[in-house]
């Protein structure tokens, strides 16, 4: 295998897919840097979660690779990984409940983790909307694919707490 170091060191800055070279504290270097850790959190979710839910993490998993490949350029259909999320919450809308402790998490590994990923999904969001108010990203269909993502998260949280067995406290 080839080596992935040079051993020169990068001095502080990255290549976008051999586009252009940019500091790593450029907002969207930032911006795929967050999107990086929740494809990791949807990873760790996969760990504990039902086979259900593992199927659709997966699922988001590329759709997230999509958006990255989308914000340093490349041309994604946005809107189809938004229908497939909107599929998973109609299926869940029908499999859940709202209790009314909603607002207290924890009652699975899974929804612990996907509370987690929700919490930062919502980080992407904020970013997606301070990157479009700056005029550095363009597509506003973005905003919307976080925000029905956040939507799945506390969906598919309920879905664990009150579907599957394994629970962490009672």
């Amino acid at each position: 295998m080839k080596s992935i170091t040079t051993k020169k060191g990068d001095k502080g800055y990255t290549c976008i897919w051999a586009k252009e070279i940019v500091s790593k504290d450029d907002d969207l270097v930032c911006l795929l840097g967050q999107i990086d850790e929740l494809i990791a959190h949807f990873g760790i979710v996969r760990l504990y979660a039902s086979f259900e839910t593992k199927v659709d993490c997966v699922q988001i998993q590329l759709g997230l690779q999509d958006v990255c490949a989308e914000i340093i350029g490349r041309k994604i259909r946005t809107e189809n990984n938004i229908t497939a999320i909107e599929s998973y919450i109609e299926r869940l809308e029908d499999q859940v409940s709202i209790p009314e402790d909603w607002y207290i998490h924890g009652r699975k590994e899974s929804s612990v983790f996907l509370n987690l990923a929700r919490t930062k999904t919502r980080e992407c969001e904020r970013k997606i909307v301070e990157l479009l108010n700056k005029e550095k990203l363009k597509n506003e269909q973005l905003i919307i694919f976080f925000n029905r993502l956040s939507d799945f998260c506390f969906l598919a949280m309920l879905y664990e707490d009150q579907n599957t067995s394994k629970e962490v406290n009672k």
